[in-house]
């Protein structure tokens, strides 16, 4: 059995191949909110230079009965693009890591999936160092996204939110800050460069 996924509409897919050309196709909607919690993807960002920039994430088993063997984290059109996995190993070799991107001509989502290979994250465990890096083209810094725990035999959805920044020292957030003041101080937004270009012509 093959297994693939694309972004189609707003829509997580992941399509099966069969023995026999029988095809199965399964859509899980991306979450916006949640009241409940009991998982916690925390996220650090770093700057990188210009609008480049890269998300490490941490995700957290608080109270989630189940392990978590699948997730996955939406990136807004308009906001992000040219996105890249850049996760190390480990945890690279015990995960199956996809991205789609957003697409600016449908206005969907792009996202980040990752599926364990072999035991998922138990209750009271984490697993970090997963990362993504991409082109920032909003206005302030990045900053929290949608994400979803799936059930990988099912893909439902069993748990959403809200990634959070991750807590660090003061000293760090205060040089993170600056350092990507300094980056983005004196450079157009290309978006913008682009659209005053046409506009003059």
């Amino acid at each position: 059995m093959l297994c693939s996924k694309v972004f189609i509409g707003g829509f997580v897919v992941r399509t099966l191949f069969f023995v026999g050309g029988v095809v199965s196709i399964l859509l899980v909607a991306p979450p916006r909110t949640s009241a409940e919690e009991p998982v916690v993807i925390y996220h650090h960002t770093v700057p990188l230079g210009g609008d480049r920039w890269e998300y490490t994430y941490d995700v957290h088993n608080h109270a989630f009965i189940l392990h978590i063997d699948e997730f996955v984290i939406w990136f807004e059109v308009g906001r992000y693009a040219n996105l890249a996995v850049t996760t190390p190993d480990p945890p690279a070799s015990g995960w199956d890591q996809i991205l789609a991107q957003p697409d600016p001509l449908r206005q969907t989502d792009g996202f980040f999936d990752a599926l364990v290979i072999g035991d998922g994250i138990a209750v009271g465990q984490h697993a970090a160092g997963f990362r993504v890096e991409f082109d920032w083209l909003g206005e302030a810094l990045p900053g929290s996204q949608p994400f979803a725990i799936l059930d990988p035999g099912t893909y439902q959805v069993l748990a959403s939110g809200m990634t959070r920044h991750a807590p660090e020292p003061a000293g760090l957030g205060l040089l993170g800050l600056a350092v990507a003041a300094l980056t983005r101080t004196g450079r157009r937004h290309p978006a913008r460069a682009a659209a005053a270009t046409r506009a003059a012509a």
